[in-house]
């Protein structure tokens, strides 16, 4: 009896291992079709560090300017007093149009 049991366990064993290599040939198969799109995102994923550094950057220099105009141009102005603040545009704050001293 432990014969035919051996020999069964046996077929099964090599039945899932010729599934297995049909499903790697089957995968083999697909990615030689797709093999540009595989560049492609092996490319983007390579560089997402990059990426990521490249939008960090650009987001604080927005960022640094962003309080600087706001510096220069908003209502902490020291050319513009509370009463003619709505008369000045913020060109002629930057010309230093109508300068007050």
């Amino acid at each position: 009896a432990s014969g035919s049991d051996s020999g069964g366990i046996v077929e099964k064993v090599m039945l899932g291992r010729v599934l297995r290599l049909a499903r790697l040939t089957r995968l083999v198969r697909i990615s030689a079709r797709c093999r540009p799109l595989w560049l492609l995102l092996h490319g983007l994923f390579h560089s997402l560090m990059t990426l990521f550094w490249t939008f960090t950057t650009m987001l604080i220099v927005t960022y640094v300017f962003a309080i600087i105009g706001l510096e220069v141009i908003g209502e902490g102005n020291p050319w513009v007093t509370s009463s003619d603040a709505g008369t000045y545009s913020e060109y002629n704050i930057i010309s230093h149009q109508g300068f007050r001293s």
